[in-house]
């Protein structure tokens, strides 16, 4: 049984001639696609059921690699959250489509020896693709281009929008890389750990507008979709007032940090808009993202680039890029798991609120970011001394501008189980 043409009336890419199971049943090709499927990611389900949840936009109808999980009457419902110009009707077509050619298009990118994902481009008509992964994914891709569409920010070399997934029916964050990097090994080696961001998968698809310079293939992340957008907003929107979710925050995100740090690995880029919340009991709960620009703290011929962001840059990096631009051997020199440390010290200091009664220096500084934090003084700390059992000490060790007085986030963390947290904000001296 051949694949050289389907019935697509979305002018999808045509695939390569493909065959199918000798047999030509669908028992066998469902039966290749679920072993597929559950051996290369555990979040695939065969079979299950569950009612249509308003609130949380997720529907799990009756599941089966026959076709796709949600009808198009559900897929209306979750993407009109997101695009509340999809009509009833384009939704139906995407799903009719889905579950016409789900077989076809998933048992071609299982084939032994396919690299390749395949990405079918809807008409004019209706401005949605579909992506059919190996692991036995269906999504459909939410266009950032259009207006009513929502874009969820940019990471180190990507654009955030959002996808459904046709495989559980719950909406997912889909990242397009600028260029192929290091974030899927990274997110791999941090699959099931609650601080960090989960990937659900990753397509590899031909770039067929790549031009002589570009590449070949295009890549785009498949991740868990944080209701609670970024801390970014948070602090923007003053969502973090609570003291029991500054707790929260300030625990995760140094536990987090402290566990890459475990692993021998350097964030390099630790800022709020890389810091994702998750919904948890009506508390927001960080998750740690954009993990493209972290690299092994033992291999300084690795970091020769600065890839910092200004505001939350170390004093030290600050004076080694002064030095030589973006990209020299003194950067090396300066990224260490001190320059996570001070990155976080940042977050933190806002996290608790400090910068309401002192924002941080170097960024009120006429000169810049950069100038700003090498003429930094050691005794720059605005604040009266609290005790060893205060957050705000651990704050002000991770914010002491010579590295070697710094403390680590290791060290942050073993005094997290001491601290208290019903002390008055420290006053200003």
């Amino acid at each position: 049984m051949g694949l050289e043409k389907i019935n697509d009336p979305f002018n999808a890419r045509r695939l390569q001639t493909t065959n199918l199971d000798a047999s030509g049943s669908v028992e066998s090709v469902e039966t290749k696609l679920a072993m597929a499927s559950l051996s290369a990611s555990p979040s695939v389900s065969v079979s299950s059921s569950e009612n249509f949840n308003e609130s949380s936009g997720e529907s799990l109808s009756k599941i089966s690699l026959n076709g796709p999980i949600v009808d198009g009457n559900d897929l209306y419902r979750i993407m009109r959250r997101f695009s509340p110009c999809i009509t009833s009707s384009q939704a139906g077509r995407l799903s009719a489509f889905a579950t016409e050619h789900s077989h076809a298009y998933l048992q071609a990118a299982i084939e032994e020896g396919s690299e390749m994902d395949t990405i079918v481009h809807p008409t004019n008509e209706l401005a949605r693709s579909l992506v059919f992964t190996r692991t036995g994914h269906i999504f459909v891709l939410l266009n950032r281009k259009k207006a009513e569409d929502t874009s969820l920010g940019t990471g180190s070399s990507k654009v955030v929008t959002t996808a459904v997934d046709l495989i559980s029916g719950k909406v997912v964050a889909s990242a397009g890389l600028k260029f192929v990097d290091d974030e899927v090994q990274m997110l791999e080696m941090v699959r099931g750990d609650d601080h960090f961001v989960q990937l659900i998968d990753h397509a590899v698809y031909p770039n067929e507008e790549a031009g002589f310079d570009e590449e070949p293939e295009k890549h785009r992340l498949f991740l868990e979709f944080c209701e609670g957008g970024d801390l970014a907003r948070a602090f923007s929107n003053k969502k973090i007032t609570s003291t029991e979710n500054q707790k929260i925050i300030f625990e995760g995100l140094i536990e987090g940090v402290a566990t890459l740090h475990d692993l021998g690995y350097i964030h390099r880029d630790l800022k709020p808009a890389n810091i994702l919340l998750r919904i948890v009991d009506d508390m927001l709960v960080p998750v740690i993202a954009d993990l493209g620009t972290a690299c092994k703290s033992n291999e300084p011929s690795g970091k020769t680039f600065y890839s910092t962001t200004e505001g939350y840059t170390s004093p030290e990096l600050a004076k080694a890029f002064r030095k030589n631009g973006r990209m020299n051997p003194h950067i090396a020199e300066a990224t260490t798991e001190k320059l996570d440390a001070w990155s976080l010290g940042c977050i933190l200091y806002e996290t608790l609120g400090l910068n309401k009664e002192h924002p941080l220096p170097w960024f009120e500084s006429e000169q810049g970011f950069i100038d700003g934090l090498i003429q930094l003084p050691e005794n720059w700390w605005p604040f009266e001394a609290a005790g060893e059992d205060s957050p705000i000490t651990v704050v002000k060790g991770l914010l002491e501008v010579d590295p070697e007085n710094r403390i680590t986030v290791k060290e942050a963390r073993e005094r997290l189980a001491n601290l208290h947290w019903d002390i008055p904000t420290a006053i200003s001296g």
